[in-house]
């Protein structure tokens, strides 16, 4: 089949499968053909309305701006119901990114009503909650943190009961809540949140997938600020053996898993174990560097410092060399010994 004979919503199938693999300057140039094809029929259909999405995603707001000013132009009464909360919907998107929130928000609450009208009325099951969903993302990026916690809330209360309480979908809705809850410095809500959430990556994806790390992690530093450092010390110390073997120790990730879980150390009060986490981690960083190994006998606070200016300087940075007041090149040796 020749690409002449591709649809225009082909082609944007095409464009999104290529930006979310990461090709977005292909993804860009075939989003540019399939608005070329777009007739004005398809101005009332839900390809436009993706294409416009996929400008956004892109950071092409010219280009969403321009499509969505023509399919404004071209709107007329008898569209679909579904089509015309879509279109307002994305009207409140491009609003919001032309400085009017305050606008996008009343917009997505009417449409969010519509669709709970539209789902009682219906006999199916399917929950597409899109006006809900739009209309939370634009109050964290408003960083209005209370209103969008009732209304994750309920998005976790109808997903769990529609898909499942541990399913991706509640999942991901449960983690975003997490974030609201610690943006309000609602720590308990946070670990609570968050312990479900390990718990379930866990399970479905195993303890050593990146995505179960990065969650251990936060949920980590969450204990550690509750004071439940015996908890986080654990967490440390799985994630810092996994680290290692994927990274190696002197990597910037490994490192920044041992400074963690020394400090865990010295809240813990164990100095010597501390002392030990803050000696290895300088030790590996001397190798990386093809520093002579020393016997380090500095205390905490020295260490520490020492760590920080080698963690501080960026691998592009001591790769074209530093240079110093004296007109000296640093590289890194020079930086782990000052």
């Amino acid at each position: 089949m020749s690409l002449q004979a591709l649809s225009t919503y082909d082609y944007l199938k095409l464009a999104t499968l290529c930006f979310n693999r990461g090709y977005q300057n292909t993804a860009e140039s075939v989003a540019d053909y399939a608005r070329q094809r777009l007739s004005r029929p398809e101005l009332h259909t839900e390809a436009s309305v993706r294409l416009v999405e996929l400008y956004i995603n892109l950071k092409r707001t010219a280009k969403a701006q321009a499509l969505f000013t023509r399919m404004k132009t071209a709107a007329k009464p008898s569209v679909t119901r579904g089509f015309s909360i879509s279109f307002r919907k994305l009207d409140a998107r491009m609003r919001e990114l032309n400085g009017r929130a305050d606008e996008a928000i009343t917009m997505l609450r009417n449409a969010m009503t519509e669709e709970d009208v539209e789902k009682r009325n219906s006999p199916s099951e399917n929950v597409t909650m899109g006006a809900l969903e739009d209309l939370v993302n634009c109050l964290i990026r408003k960083h209005n943190y209370e209103m969008a916690e009732p209304l994750l809330r309920r998005q976790l209360l109808t997903f769990e009961r529609v898909y499942g309480s541990n399913s991706p979908a509640a999942i991901g809705i449960l983690e975003k809540l997490s974030s609201v809850f610690l943006a309000q410095g609602n720590l308990e809500d946070t670990e609570d949140a968050l312990v479900r959430v390990n718990e379930s990556n866990k399970a479905r994806l195993g303890v050593d997938h990146p995505k179960t790390q990065a969650c251990a992690l936060e949920l980590a530093g969450i204990l550690d600020q509750r004071g439940q450092h015996d908890q986080a010390s654990k967490l440390y110390d799985c994630a810092l053996e996994l680290f290692e073997g994927w990274h190696g120790p002197a990597d910037p990730d490994s490192l920044k898993v041992r400074i963690r879980r020394a400090e865990c150390f010295e809240a813990r009060q164990m100095n010597e174990e501390a002392l030990k986490d803050y000696r290895m981690a300088l030790e590996a960083c001397e190798k990386e560097a093809g520093v002579e190994r020393r016997t380090h006998n500095q205390d905490i606070d020295e260490l520490k410092g020492m760590l920080m200016r080698y963690l501080a300087a960026p691998d592009e940075v001591l790769e074209q060399h530093i240079v110093s007041k004296r007109g000296a090149v640093l590289s890194k040796s020079s930086i782990l010994s000052s």
